[in-house]
């Protein structure tokens, strides 16, 4: 791990990594608590689902044709 943060560049790309990710599910969770505390019952559980589908809706938007173009176009031309 050392050795890893002797190269140039990796500490910033490391911490840039970790701040995204506590946005990222810092984000998450005021959305969801504030569903909690606004709505209840039935109407809370649909909201909770159909946050969490949009969460997930880029990720199965976008890698899959991302992967596919990847495999499709070479990049050593």
């Amino acid at each position: 791990m050392l050795q890893l943060l002797r190269v140039r560049g990796a500490l910033p790309y490391i911490v840039v990594i970790l701040l995204n990710a506590i946005v990222d599910l810092g984000d998450k969770i005021v959305l969801q608590n504030t569903i909690f505390k606004v709505y209840n019952g039935s109407e809370q559980i649909v909201l909770t689902a159909l946050v969490n589908a949009l969460i997930l809706l880029p990720f199965v938007m976008f890698f899959t044709p991302a992967g596919f173009i990847s495999d499709r176009f070479s990049k050593a031309r």
